[in-house]
């Protein structure tokens, strides 16, 4: 009956039924075609996909070997040029100090020529300074000559008295010119030089504007008696200006003496003359033996490199005859309607949103195989990729099918920023089995 039926199988004739009451459809020839198919499908790849199997083991030991080889190779060479690293280092240090003698020896000289001709240059300005201080021209200044130089109200009180004298002459009551050119190093910063006298503007344009009125007509002369008077007001003003400036004027408010000679470090460096033909070699010497020992310590650089990558490889666990060692960081993709998403086996895996400029987001790195302890191959794990937003750091599951070639067939995100890819490669297909398709396959 049809209630028994819905208890039968898919494939179902009726015949265990009790007194062969059914009207169950016979699907067992149907059903057990397909089953016979898919299953010959199955054996023919895993059959294929085993012959190339074969392949990449042979391939596998052969990269091994090649990079076994290599290591060794680079290790010896990296040993001489670590020797040579060392050696030009010495001939650097050598170079680098014979130059740097032979420089600072040019610059010292250079200072000192410098230091004397600037010492010309004080004791000439402290002797005209001497020569304004002394009022009465008798080669020595007095107590009461140095009075009058505001310079030396310290306290700013309005006079100078003998202990303000004293911080810079000491106890002497008379200095000489030697004993002024002596203290002029702490004068000269309080120094203040006369302002020059300027000439009266009035005076001297009265004269030609009175010539030019003879040969003038009336009207224009009129016009050149109202520009006159509008000059006079003006040389008024400012005459009358520069007597209040006078009368103002104090020698505490004067800008200090500046020496208009003086130079900065970096001047006396530009003006220094150029080295001698020996610093020259030396410099060039030094400048040869820096250029060789960056070239080997660059070359030094890349082999340690260089051999890092090898050893990497070299620990990396490729199966047990070494069959995944030809995968080793080819890169293979998968899209879907929205994202790219790639695996570099043993290296990364990442996601691209499809059509967009923007770099990858890396989905994890290597770590380790995480198959069942019989079946260790057939699952990978790559972690520590980009922490989600208040997630945790993204992760990717691996799982290796059997296939004819290979193919990142799947990806998905059954859990927020953990990922699961399916891959199916030749290198993970089994011996088949020679086993016949029953004819009455039950399912």
């Amino acid at each position: 009956n049809q209630s028994l039926c819905t208890l039968c199988l898919d494939c179902c004739d009726g015949s265990d039924e009790y007194a062969g009451y059914t009207k169950c459809s016979n699907y067992c020839e149907e059903a057990g075609m397909a089953a016979r198919e898919e299953a010959a499908r199955r054996n023919a790849v895993q059959r294929e996909g085993y012959q190339k199997r074969g392949e990449f083991v042979r391939q596998g030991r052969e990269k091994k070997s090649e990079n076994a080889r290599k290591l060794k190779e680079l290790q010896e060479i990296k040993e001489n040029v670590t020797k040579q690293v060392d050696e030009l280092d010495m001939v650097k240090q050598v170079a680098e100090k014979s130059e740097k003698e032979a420089k600072d020896l040019h610059i010292s000289k250079w200072k000192a020529e410098i230091e004397a001709q600037d010492k010309i240059k004080q004791k000439e300005k402290a002797t005209e300074a001497f020569g304004q201080f002394d009022i009465d021209s008798d080669q020595r200044l007095s107590t009461d000559e140095l009075s009058q130089r505001m310079e030396f109200d310290k306290n700013q009180d309005g006079k100078v008295n003998e202990e303000e004298i004293s911080e810079y002459f000491g106890e002497s009551k008379h200095i000489a010119l030697d004993d002024f050119i002596n203290a002029w190093p702490l004068i000269k910063d309080v120094y203040r030089p006369p302002v020059p006298e300027e000439l009266p503007i009035a005076a001297s344009a009265r004269e030609p504007i009175a010539a030019s009125r003879r040969s003038k007509p009336i009207s224009d002369i009129k016009s050149d008696d109202q520009s006159l008077e509008k000059m006079e007001v003006e040389s008024e003003s400012e005459d009358e200006i520069r007597e209040d400036e006078v009368e103002d004027f104090d020698t505490s408010s004067s800008p200090p003496f500046s020496d208009s000679n003086s130079k900065t470090k970096d001047e006396d460096q530009e003006n220094m003359p150029d080295f001698d033909d020996n610093t020259k070699k030396l410099i060039a010497d030094a400048d040869q033996a820096r250029k060789e020992y960056d070239e080997a310590k660059k070359k030094l650089r890349d082999l340690e490199d260089e051999t890092r990558r090898l050893e990497e490889f070299e620990r990396i666990d490729f199966g047990m005859d070494n069959e995944f060692a030809g995968l080793h960081r080819q890169c293979f993709e998968y899209s879907d309607m929205q994202y790219t998403y790639g695996l570099c086996l043993f290296d990364r895996t990442y996601q691209k949103p499809i059509g967009s400029s923007h770099s990858d987001v890396g989905l994890g790195t290597w770590d380790s195989w995480t198959g069942h302890e019989n079946d260790k191959y057939s699952k990978q794990s790559y972690k520590h990729g980009l922490t989600c937003w208040n997630g945790p750091a993204r992760s990717t599951e691996i799982k290796l099918t059997c296939g004819i070639e290979n193919k990142l067939i799947s990806a998905t995100e059954p859990a927020k920023c953990e990922y699961v890819m399916e891959f199916e490669t030749p290198v993970v297909c089994s011996e088949p089995e020679n086993i016949a398709v029953d004819a009455h396959l039950e399912l």
